[in-house]
């Protein structure tokens, strides 16, 4: 398969009153046309911070990028002009964000909002819309992701819906466009268990019928297991482990993997997981080598001063761990 989106040495810090956050460390990752992929790690490991590099959408100052390449079909997106990142944006990805609150507009109803959505990309392809068409495309978005009554939503006003009516509209906008990759940004955070489940199934369904790419950032192995094909685990800032998911989640190689493993509840009378002793370092002065050695039971003296490679340790499956130095 060909890489639809090639992230290569990716160095992203930010200034702050404090100093400078080094915050992505050499971030690498592929997602090939058509491939679902998923983004894994804790809560201020990177995640976000990658999304937003990749869709250039990172305030600046203060972040800045000192390193590295993003590619999309070959193109490098930092060289971008910006009539040419917002092209890019419009018509060849889209985003969904954890937080629908933030990503719609409280001043507008749904439907101006959506309506310019449609009327944006059809211009983009170069052909126009009439009134009508473009609100039966948003009335089908709508009805696709579930919602009852698109007609009346499309009256409403964001603080008006419930939560999990509001995230449906914006994976509703995301696929609105033939927008070819999608980045969803832990899309059901905020949601409760059974809504999670809901639209997770619903933007698997429209995903699959669209032939889309999709990089699913998630802190959840649950969603990793059953909505992707292949996964990238991130501690802070790096690039730990990777692999085919199914391959990965059973088999875990890496010393931090394994204690997510372990960390994951289990509906048995195992007890409670001590989890992963320790905390993510802190990224105005992150750990020399690895950075995960201040954590690992398993660490040597090259892990304080040397960071790293992916060793290959099967079939598409990479780990960045000494231990597996041959």
């Amino acid at each position: 398969m060909d890489h639809l989106l090639a992230v290569r040495e990716l160095y992203v810090g930010f200034h702050v009153f404090e100093g400078d956050l080094k915050v992505l460390n050499g971030v690498c990752l592929d997602v090939s046309e058509g491939e679902r992929v998923g983004l894994v790690g804790e809560t201020g490991c990177g995640k976000t911070t990658t999304v937003k590099s990749i869709l250039r959408v990172l305030p600046v100052p203060p972040a800045k990028i000192t390193g590295g390449k993003i590619l999309y079909h070959g193109r490098d997106v930092l060289a971008m002009k910006r009539r040419q990142m917002q092209a890019l944006r419009r018509h060849e990805m889209s985003a969904i964000f954890q937080d629908p609150l933030q990503s719609l507009n409280p001043v507008f109803k749904i439907g101006t909002q959506l309506r310019d959505i449609v009327k944006d990309s059809a211009l983009g392809g170069g052909s126009r819309l009439s009134r009508r068409e473009v609100n039966a495309r948003c009335v089908e978005a709508l009805r696709e992701t579930g919602l009852p009554d698109p007609e009346r939503i499309m009256t409403n006003y964001p603080v008006q819906l419930s939560g999990g009516m509001r995230q449906r509209v914006c994976i509703a906008e995301a696929l609105m466009t033939d927008a070819r990759l999608m980045l969803a940004d832990e899309p059901t955070t905020n949601l409760d268990v059974t809504i999670q489940d809901q639209i997770l199934r619903k933007l698997d369904e429209l995903v699959e019928e669209k032939n889309a790419s999709v990089l699913m950032i998630t802190h959840s192995m649950g969603v990793v297991r059953d909505l992707t094909q292949r996964v990238y685990v991130m501690y802070a800032g790096s690039i730990v482990e990777v692999g085919e998911t199914r391959t990965l989640l059973a088999e875990p190689r890496h010393p931090y993997t394994q204690g997510l493993m372990r960390s994951v509840p289990k509906l048995t009378a195992e007890g409670i997981s001590d989890g992963i002793p320790g905390r993510i370092p802190s990224y105005l002065d992150p750990p020399s080598g690895c950075r995960f050695h201040p954590r690992c039971e398993h660490a040597m003296e090259v892990c304080k001063s040397e960071s790293p490679p992916l060793y290959q340790i099967g079939e598409d499956h990479f780990v960045a761990c000494y231990l597996y130095r041959s």
